[in-house]
Parts: structure tokens; C-alpha cells; sequence
């Protein structure tokens, strides 16, 4: 079973579109997307070894991947927002570290 299944209450949401149904007014707060360094180092490798072009399109592609899976979730869309972007600086960071500090070029 998928979690945005509709039988998980956890994700389950309301009618009327403001949160999970039956959380006795609990909200739902996502792993801060900045933290997630496994999945933000292997982003950078993959997008290290492709060309620029191919790059940024997987950049986006795995960007708007996490922001509807965090959708499907049930997170609210202004937290939503907030992580994208910070999981968007968080890989576009990383990659600009891998990038200027390359191992073998004698900085660090």
C-alpha cells in the first residue's frame, strides 16, 4: 500500500481540502528537505557526470519529483514552497563545491 493511499489516515485528506481528516488538529511537518544529504550528494553526482543541458533538466525533473511527492503528502503548499527552494540552494550549493573544490586540484 502506497502512503497517499486513501485508507492511510495519516495522509488522508478532507473535504473541504485543508489537511488530514481525522488529526484532531495535528499538523503534518516535513523532514527538512536540506537535511536529506544522501539523496542531495547522489542529485550532484548524477548531475556532475552529464552535460549542462542534460544536467539542469534532471535538476528540474528531480525537483518537481520531490515537490509533488511532498504534495501527495498532504504538507501544506506554502511548506511545500519553502523546502523546494531550500532543497534547490541545498543541491545547487553542493554542486557548486564539487565543482570549484574538485579532488586532485591541490585546494582543500
Amino acid at each position: 500500500m502506497s502512503a497517499a493511499s486513501p485508507r492511510n489516515s495519516r495522509y488522508r485528506q478532507s473535504d473541504d481540502g485543508d489537511g488530514p481528516s481525522d488529526d484532531r488538529g495535528c499538523k503534518l511537518i516535513p523532514f527538512p528537505q536540506i537535511k536529506r544529504r544522501r539523496f542531495i550528494a547522489k542529485t550532484v553526482a548524477r548531475l556532475v557526470s552529464v552535460p549542462a543541458k542534460t544536467a539542469e533538466k534532471l535538476f528540474t525533473a528531480a525537483l518537481e519529483q520531490q515537490t509533488r511527492a511532498m504534495m501527495r503528502k498532504g504538507i501544506p503548499a506554502a511548506v511545500v514552497e519553502r523546502e523546494s527552494r531550500s532543497l534547490e540552494s541545498a543541491i545547487r550549493a553542493e554542486l557548486w563545491r564539487q565543482v570549484l573544490l574538485r579532488p586532485g586540484d591541490g585546494v582543500a
